[in-house]
């Protein structure tokens, strides 16, 4: 996955079990916070499956891989995003 960096992007989860009906915490971490403005932590609705969040690079001067780590139920899985300038 590929990003223009200095822009907003979003990191959505997609739930593969049930979700209770007071929702789903899905924790986030990224392996440069420095560089990526995302929040700790967001709910995926009750009965809903899937939901993102809204986050924000800075500016790169060279391509740059982020690993984000979303957890949600006891359950991890990490994406790597490309930041190009």
């Amino acid at each position: 996955v590929a990003v223009t960096s200095g822009e907003t992007f979003f990191l959505e989860a997609v739930l593969n079990c049930p979700n209770p009906g007071a929702g789903r915490l899905v924790t986030v971490t990224s392996s440069h916070p420095s560089l990526v403005n995302v929040p700790a932590s967001y709910t995926v609705a009750g009965t809903q499956f899937r939901g993102s969040v809204k986050a924000f690079a800075q500016s790169v001067a060279t391509p740059t891989v982020v690993t984000f780590t979303l957890t949600a139920g006891g359950a991890s899985r990490q994406v790597n995003v490309t930041f190009n300038p």
